[in-house]
């Protein structure tokens, strides 16, 4: 299959499927024979064209990879303008998130950050504007029983409003996974005026 396609129709990734297929989207996945292309997304760049993509979906592949913040500039290159990036990752708070093959624990407020450039602090540039993002539980027999009943409550809870999330984050109250969905704009966004350069 050919990256690089002109077709008209969708350019839609699922980066690091596995044999998680989602439709409309084309499986990507280096070790798995079943997926549409085999791509190391360790190795940059990737092999789609600047602008080419529009919509790159990740669900539990980013706490694996070595080095998020080039793998966000490389989702930003590769989308076009308005172009969506969906990513589902275990919580930094939850039992998944300190398993052996994950190499980040990862919060919203990381998520918020991810578009934003390696020198923020002093550009304050994002390169994506969240658009979606939520906290998230799943029951399950290995929590209890009482999961099933418990966790829908906390996590309209954890939900209610930003605010509320980033409360709960900032005390450390358990949750377990994140959805977040960010939008490529149009040009990179100003996040508030430049501070000063102390160094000048």
């Amino acid at each position: 299959m050919n990256a690089h396609s002109t077709s008209s129709a969708p350019l839609c990734l699922n980066l690091g499927a596995g044999r998680r297929r989602k439709p409309g989207y084309l499986s990507v996945d280096l070790y798995c024979p079943e997926a549409d292309m085999q791509v190391d997304l360790e190795q940059f760049p990737w092999p789609w064209a600047d602008g080419s993509v529009d919509a790159v979906y990740m669900s539990h592949v980013l706490e694996h990879m070595t080095d998020v913040p080039r793998v966000a500039r490389e989702v930003h290159r590769i989308l076009k303008p308005g172009g969506t990036w969906e990513v589902s990752v275990p919580h930094a708070g939850g039992l998944a998130a300190h398993l052996t093959s994950h190499r980040h624990r990862i919060t919203l407020a990381y998520m918020h950050d991810i578009g934003c450039d390696d020198l923020v602090y002093y550009t304050n540039v994002r390169y994506f504007r969240t658009v979606a993002a939520r906290l998230t539980f799943c029951p399950g027999l290995h929590y209890g029983r009482w999961s099933f009943a418990v966790f829908p409550l906390l996590e309209r809870l954890a939900n209610l409003s930003g605010g509320v999330q980033t409360l709960w984050e900032f005390l450390h109250w358990p949750t377990e996974s994140i959805y977040w969905r960010g939008v490529k704009p149009e040009q990179p966004e100003s996040v508030t005026e430049p501070k000063p350069d102390p160094t000048n």
